[in-house]
């Protein structure tokens, strides 16, 4: 099997990383983060345990980084 193959897993808020890195069992997962809620942070705790094969972010009408037509850019 090719690609990134795992349990797709919502980003809810820290606490799903926290149960992903915790308890678990069904690894790799692939986290589907909120746009607001994707940060490095969270990412690289995900990656050094070794619990994720991937990682997708969804945008969220309120997120940190909402695409706007009107300015052509993502908002921080």
């Amino acid at each position: 099997m090719y690609g990134h193959v795992g349990v797709l897993h919502y980003i809810e808020n820290e606490t799903d990383v926290d149960w992903i890195i915790e308890n678990g069992i069904h690894a790799p997962y692939i986290p589907l983060f909120r746009s607001d809620l994707f940060d490095l942070r969270l990412l690289k705790r995900l990656k050094d345990k070794k619990k994720i094969s991937g990682a997708l972010a969804i945008a969220v009408p309120s997120g940190k980084y909402r695409y706007t037509p009107e300015n052509g850019s993502h908002l921080l």
